[in-house]
């Protein structure tokens, strides 16, 4: 499987975390521990501005991913427990097959660096938080915390090395 993901570096590939499904290109697959990660750098995205490579990568957290490109642009989706089903507007989470698909799908973008901090706005969400400000900063133990308005507290996500009861099942 490993020549595969390595052999075909223009297609994208499924990846399956915590409940949500990702894409990234198949090349930056690697594995830690019996477990799928992505590193996400994006070779074909050139950085206009700062440069958030220390802030790059998969983080994780039961019902929840980010990917955060060196560019400055992420990814986040969360499950909203709530299912698909006649009656039920969106978003809600539903199933291609046996795999769960989050609900809440959000772009955000980064634009600048302060202290280690990345500070941006959202740019498109399935669940109204476009316009929001948002700011990343990593955390000891292989984390990122993801600060915005419409989160209660504090959004603490693992990297491939954080230890595997940090961020949940």
């Amino acid at each position: 499987m490993r020549r595969l993901l390595y052999d075909r570096r223009l297609f994208l590939a499924p990846l399956f975390l915590c409940g949500f499904l990702l894409f990234m290109n198949a090349s930056e697959v690697n594995t830690h521990t019996g477990s799928t990660f992505l590193t996400a750098s994006h070779s074909s995205v050139k950085a206009a501005g700062p440069d958030f490579g220390s802030l790059a990568g998969s983080w994780v957290q039961h019902g929840a991913g980010l990917t955060v490109f060196a560019n400055g642009h992420a990814n986040y989706v969360a499950r909203v427990y709530t299912w698909c089903g006649p009656g039920v507007a969106p978003p809600c989470d539903s199933f291609q097959g046996n795999t769960i698909i989050s609900g809440n799908q959000e772009q955000y973008q980064f634009t600048h660096l302060d202290n280690g901090k990345a500070y941006g706005k959202v740019i498109s969400s399935t669940v109204g938080h476009q316009g929001a400000d948002v700011m990343l900063e990593k955390t000891p133990q292989d984390t990122v915390t993801l600060h915005a308005s419409f989160f209660p507290i504090p959004n603490v996500l693992c990297g491939p090395r954080a230890p595997a009861d940090l961020c949940g099942a």
